[in-house]
């Protein structure tokens, strides 16, 4: 019997409020968002690299998704 093949899932990109960016590659929704945004000022409080630490601990990668 032949083996079924399935397409796996890409993993979820995250990328560090860290990570080195560009100027001139910057999306055309992000340069519309006002700093003083409400969800802006929330997404810049909250300790991303914190929680994806924690996430991938607590949960890992898994090769079978």
């Amino acid at each position: 019997m032949k083996k079924s093949t399935r397409k796996r899932a890409s993993t979820p990109g995250y990328v560090s409020p860290k990570q080195l960016t560009l100027d001139a590659f910057e999306s055309p929704f992000f340069q519309q968002l006002k700093p003083d945004n409400r969800w802006v000022v929330l997404a810049k409080l909250i300790p991303w690299d914190e929680i994806c630490g924690t996430y991938l601990k607590h949960v890992g990668i898994s090769n079978t998704g």
